[in-house]
């Protein structure tokens, strides 16, 4: 299952049933769900150093340091499709190439912080995982 919310960036998915699995092995086996969240640390990891070997160290920092309002402003124009006379000015002035691949990058940058705050709110709310934890 986590192969498959990992694949699919599916933080929902992965979330509920990683809480189910802790509930299940909460009593009986803790050593099982310490190798399933070194498991699940270990594919996210994968997950960044694929985004930076695909587009680069340099160029991922970037793209996703680069918080100035008109790139806001260019990737809601990008993804909505409805745009203002202002919002079309900004996004014909901007290298539309560099949004693109922002724009596929931040799902997968989303997934990976997102899975380590699961992972962690999960580990701190057990007090048998807490070597894993720190």
């Amino acid at each position: 299952m986590i192969d498959i919310c990992v694949k699919n960036n599916n933080t929902v998915a992965l979330r509920e049933n990683l809480s189910n699995f802790r509930n299940f092995c909460q009593h009986s086996s803790m050593s099982l769900l310490e190798s399933v969240f070194k498991y699940l640390i270990k594919e996210n990891n994968k997950i960044l150093t694929e985004i930076e070997n695909s587009s680069g160290a340099e160029k991922l920092t970037r793209l996703l340091s680069d918080a100035s309002d008109s790139k806001h402003i260019e990737q809601a124009v990008f993804q909505a499709g409805d745009a203002s006379p202002e919002e079309l000015l900004l996004l014909a002035n901007c290298d539309i190439d560099e949004l693109i691949q922002r724009n596929s990058l931040l799902p997968k940058i989303n997934f990976f912080i997102e899975t380590y705050k699961i992972i962690l709110d999960t580990l701190r709310q057990n007090s048998r995982l807490i070597e894993l934890y720190n």
